[in-house]
C-alpha cells in the first residue's frame, strides 16, 4: 500500500482513531497523543502492507503495538515504588517469601509473563524459601547464574509492575482453528489430539502468523501464562509448526481464513462460469453415449452419472497438476503437508457443494479399488456412522459386492474406465485448466496474506486450497446445469 493511500484511510477514520485512543487513556491531551501516535506508523509502515484488502486488521495491530509503547513510555517516566519488593541478599539465606499485599496481584501477573530460567529461579527463591545454593543445585547451573536470574528478574517486575497491562483480542475472542493435513503413511492419535480436543495450539499459530512473537508477548495475546505456553510451544516446534528466531516464534504453515475464501470466492464465481459451463454442456451432451459403455448401474438416474462423471474428471485432472511434496515430518514413518483454516464455517462463501474427502485409491485386502470425492451441503460433514470417510466407502463397496442390484453407484471395470476417459477427455482437459485458473487466484491470495518468511508457490497453494477448489467448481457446474443427483449421495465410482 503506499503512503498515500494509508493516509487518505487514516484521515478518513480520525474519529474512530481519536475515540479508541480516548477508551484507552483518560487524558485528553494523552489520547491526542497516542492517536497522533498511530496515524505516524500507520502512514510510515503502509509499504510493509501487501493486501490493500487486510489493511484494517493491520491498522488495528499497528494500533495496539503504538499502545503497546506507549504505556512502556510512561512507565519508564514513572516513579515506582519497588520496596514491596525483596532485595537480592549478598548472604545464600531465604528472602522473606511474601510480598505486601498491595503489590500481589501485580507481582503475580507479572512473574506470570517471565521467561523458564527467571521464573522458575525467583519463584523458588522468593516464594519456596530455596537459597541461591539449593536453587543451583536443582537446576544444574552455577550460583553466579541464579543471581543473574534473580537481578534481571528483580529489573524486570520493578518496570512491570508499574506497567498498565493489556490482554489481546484472542484471550477471551480465539479465532476458529483447524488443522488439515494430507499425509502418506500412518496418522496418530498424539498428532490429530494436538488441535482437534484443544484450543492453545491453534491460537498459537494463528497469533505469531504475520509477526513473530515471543512467549511474553503471546502470554499477554493470549491471557495465558507462560508456564502454560512453554510446553505447547516446545510441541509445535518440534513438530515443525513453529520456528524460533531469536527470542521470537512464527507460524510455519499456511493460514486460511474468512477473507481468503471471500477474495477467492467471488473472484473465481466472476470471471470463470464460462469455464463450467463448458464442462457441464459437455458432460450432458456425452450422457447417452456414456450409459453406452455397458458399465453396472448405467441405467441409474443420469444426474447422478453425469455427477460422477464430473467427479472422475476432477480426480484424474487434480493428478495432472503438480502439488507440493508431503515433506512435513509427523511421525518416524509418516510424512504429509499441513494447513490451517482459521476461520468460522459459518462464514464460509455461498458455494453449494462442499468437498470434503477425496482419494485417488482406497486399497483393500481383497484387491477392491475405490476412487471417490465427497461432496456436502452447507458445510455438513457426515459419515454416516463411519468414524472416518474411508469406512463409509468401504461399507459402499462391499454392499456393491454383495448385491450389485441394490447399489447406488456405478461400478466400472478397467476397460470400461478407459472407454469413459476417452469419451470425457475434453471435459477433463477443460477441468484441469479450471483447476489450474482457481489455483492461481489462490495462490496469488495467499502470497498477499502469507508472511514473507513463508514460502507459497502453486503447488503448495494447491493442497491449501485443494477440497476448496474443488467445492469451487463444482459448485459453478451445478449453476451451469449439472444437477446434484440427491443430498447424501456419495459420488463414487467404484472400480473392480
Amino acid at each position: 500500500m503506499t503512503r498515500e493511500r494509508a493516509a487518505e484511510l487514516v484521515a478518513e477514520n480520525m474519529k474512530t482513531i481519536y475515540a479508541w485512543a480516548l477508551s484507552r487513556v483518560s487524558d485528553k491531551a494523552d489520547a491526542e497523543d497516542l492517536a497522533g501516535d498511530v496515524m505516524v506508523a500507520v502512514i510510515e509502515n503502509a509499504h510493509r502492507l501487501r493486501c490493500d484488502d487486510a489493511f484494517f486488521g493491520w491498522f488495528w495491530q499497528i494500533a495496539r503495538n503504538t499502545y503497546a509503547s506507549f504505556l512502556n513510555k510512561r512507565a519508564k517516566e514513572t516513579t515506582v515504588d519497588c520496596d514491596s519488593i525483596p532485595e537480592i541478599a549478598d548472604a545464600e539465606t531465604p528472602e522473606e517469601t511474601t510480598v505486601c499485599k498491595e503489590t500481589t496481584s501485580a507481582l503475580y501477573r507479572e512473574l506470570a509473563l517471565l521467561a523458564k530460567h527467571h521464573r522458575n529461579c525467583s519463584v523458588d527463591y522468593y516464594f519456596n524459601g530455596l537459597s541461591v545454593k539449593e536453587i543451583a543445585e536443582k537446576y544444574s547451573i552455577t550460583s553466579e547464574n541464579v543471581k543473574y536470574y534473580l537481578f534481571k528478574t528483580r529489573k524486570i517486575l520493578k518496570e512491570g509492575i508499574a506497567m498498565e497491562r493489556q490482554f489481546g483480542e484472542k484471550s477471551f475472542n480465539p479465532t476458529p482453528f483447524e488443522l488439515q493435513v494430507f499425509f502418506c503413511g500412518t496418522m496418530t492419535e498424539e498428532y490429530l489430539k494436538l488441535f482437534k480436543e484443544r484450543k492453545l495450539p491453534g491460537q498459537i499459530l494463528s497469533a505469531a502468523y504475520y509477526t513473530p512473537m515471543s512467549i511474553s508477548e503471546l502470554c499477554l495475546e493470549l491471557g495465558v501464562p507462560t508456564v502454560y505456553l512453554e510446553d505447547e510451544i516446545h510441541i509445535l516446534s518440534e513438530y515443525g509448526f513453529l520456528k524460533k528466531k531469536g527470542d521470537k516464534y512464527q507460524t510455519q504453515i499456511i493460514l486460511t481464513d474468512d477473507g481468503f475464501y471471500s477474495e477467492v470466492w467471488e473472484k473465481c464465481k466472476k470471471e470463470y462460469r464460462s469455464e463450467a459451463a463448458k464442462i457441464s454442456k459437455g458432460l450432458s451432451e456425452k450422457l447417452d453415449s456414456i450409459r453406452d459403455i455397458g458399465f453396472i448401474g448405467n441405467d441409474l438416474d443420469g444426474d447422478l452419472l453425469l455427477w460422477d462423471a464430473l467427479v472422475i474428471s476432477l480426480a484424474e485432472a487434480y493428478q495432472r497438476v503438480p502439488a507440493a511434496e508431503l515433506s512435513h515430518k509427523i511421525n518416524r514413518d509418516t510424512v504429509g503437508f499441513c494447513y490451517g483454516r482459521a476461520c468460522d464455517k459459518n462464514n464460509m462463501p455461498d458455494v453449494k457443494r462442499t468437498a470434503w474427502a477425496l482419494a485417488n485409491t482406497n486399497n483393500r485386502e481383497d484387491g477392491q479399488i475405490t476412487l471417490f470425492l465427497l461432496f456436502s451441503k452447507n458445510n455438513e460433514y457426515t459419515y454416516k456412522g463411519a468414524y472416518h470417510a474411508d469406512e463409509y466407502v468401504n461399507g459402499i463397496v462391499d454392499a456393491y459386492r454383495e448385491d450389485h442390484g441394490k447399489t447406488e453407484i456405478p461400478a466400472i471395470y478397467p476397460e470400461e474406465k478407459e472407454k469413459l476417459m476417452e469419451l470425457i477427455k475434453d471435459e477433463v482437459d477443460n477441468v484441469e485448466k479450471l483447476i489450474r485458473l482457481c489455483n492461481g487466484v489462490c495462490t496469488e491470495s495467499l502470497r498477499s496474506r502469507a508472511p514473507e518468511s513463508l514460502e507459497v508457490d502453486e503447488g503448495r497453494s494447491l493442497l491449501a486450497t485443494l477440497m476448496f477448489t474443488m467445492s469451487m467448481i463444482a459448485t459453478l457446474c451445478e449453476d451451469e446445469g449439472l444437477r446434484y443427483p440427491e443430498e447424501g449421495h456419495p459420488g463414487i465410482i467404484a472400480l473392480n
